[in-house]
């Protein structure tokens, strides 16, 4: 896979690898249904590959689905931007929240090695 070639490209010159995966599309109210519900199920899919791959490939995995996916939901007018589809400041800082544990854990192990 692409993604799993990239983590192993990474990790070959030395990079602790986090990867993302992809957030639940479903939240984008600004997409009608059903194409919402069809966008809600594929990134599910997504995400669930994307999550193997990674992990085969020796990544860290960070479901951005389960870490920000409910707040997306919860506070659609504070996460997204005045686009609806990209995320806001606040939305950006709650995904690096969200990915920022695990990748000083991968950083700290790889320097322990």
């Amino acid at each position: 896979s692409h993604l799993g070639t990239a983590v192993a490209r990474m990790q070959g010159r030395g990079a602790a690898v986090v990867v993302g995966t992809c957030p639940d599309l479903g939240a984008l109210r600004a997409v009608p249904q059903p194409l919402r519900s069809i966008g809600s199920r594929v990134s599910q899919q997504l995400a669930a590959a994307q999550a193997v791959q990674a992990e085969v490939a020796g990544a860290r995995v960070v479901s951005l689905r389960r870490a920000v996916g409910p707040f997306f939901l919860i506070d659609p007018d504070g996460m997204f931007s005045l686009d609806r589809f990209h995320p806001s400041a606040l939305g950006y800082r709650r995904t690096a929240d969200a990915l920022l544990p695990e990748l000083v854990d991968a950083v700290s192990a790889a320097q322990r090695r």
